[in-house]
């Protein structure tokens, strides 16, 4: 596979698998966006014809991304999240991914999210099919999120409330535990091998919003008291028009909505 450093949170690229017909790139777009190019043939069974763009992340994890929009390439296009132990491309993985809307010559393409993996390295890829479709463009979102040796999904149209698609323990079944540190990142792959032969090329995925899942600002409620003191007619009163407990806006002349104006009486003040 082939590496370059991106400039996205000093993110790398790497070319994983086979991508030779079509060398693949991805361009950096702000602080936190990549454009991702593959021409990978495949991206199932023992191997994997993929663009990574990743960081080295030890211990847990929470990542994000908005999958902006990709090009209309196959049935089984594929553009989200994924961890991996390494770059080889029989690795143990997991990814969460979003497929394109339709194919290359216009028809219906998957349009699920999956959440696929390989438990064994050099091992086979099982997926599911989670359910949900994306929303092109700025409203698709995935997750991912490690908690020890299991791996979290997540899926979400506008990045705020999430759905969990699954999630994968590694260490089940006397697995070997997931190492410390992890390859995680986005993930591009348009299997070229779905595509008919003569319409095969390079296609984009757009990614924004790429980091560590941030805490939703929840909004709450503060209540506030105020004293209001009022003379029974609004020319004697103890206070004047413009003097009520210091708040201008609230003028003597509410007093006249009160009823019985012309004694003591309390309510609210409009």
């Amino acid at each position: 596979s082939a590496t370059a450093q991106v400039t996205v949170q000093k993110l790398t690229f790497a070319a994983i698998g086979n991508n030779d017909a079509f060398p693949a790139s991805a361009i950096a777009v702000g602080a936190d966006g990549v454009n991702v190019q593959s021409g990978g043939n495949a991206f199932w069974n023992a191997t994997d014809d993929v663009s990574f763009v990743y960081e080295q992340v030890t211990g847990d994890f929470d990542k994000v991304v908005q999958v902006e929009e990709q090009d209309a390439s196959s049935n089984w296009a594929r553009a989200g999240l994924m961890v991996r132990e390494t770059l080889d491309t029989d690795s143990r993985y997991q990814a969460v991914h979003a497929p394109d809307n339709k194919k290359w010559d216009g028809t219906g393409s998957n349009n699920a999210f999956e959440t696929n993996r390989r438990l064994t390295s050099g091992g086979s890829t099982s997926s599911s099919s989670a359910g949900g479709s994306p929303q092109y463009p700025g409203k698709t979102y995935v997750r991912i999120m490690r908690t020890g040796n299991v791996i979290h999904m997540f899926r979400s149209n506008g990045g705020v409330t999430w759905t969990q698609l699954g999630r994968t323990d590694f260490a089940e079944n006397d697995d070997t535990p997931l190492p410390d540190t992890m390859y995680v990142g986005i993930v591009y792959g348009p299997e070229n091998g779905n595509v008919a032969e003569g319409d095969r090329k390079l296609w984009t995925a757009k990614f924004r919003g790429y980091g560590d899942l941030k805490p939703t600002a929840t909004r709450g409620t503060q209540t506030y008291s105020i004293g209001l003191n009022f003379g029974a007619n609004e020319n004697t009163g103890i206070m004047g028009r413009t003097e009520i407990a210091g708040v201008p806006a609230v003028a003597q002349a509410n007093w006249n909505n009160l009823s019985g104006n012309n004694s003591e009486a309390s309510g609210p003040v409009s």
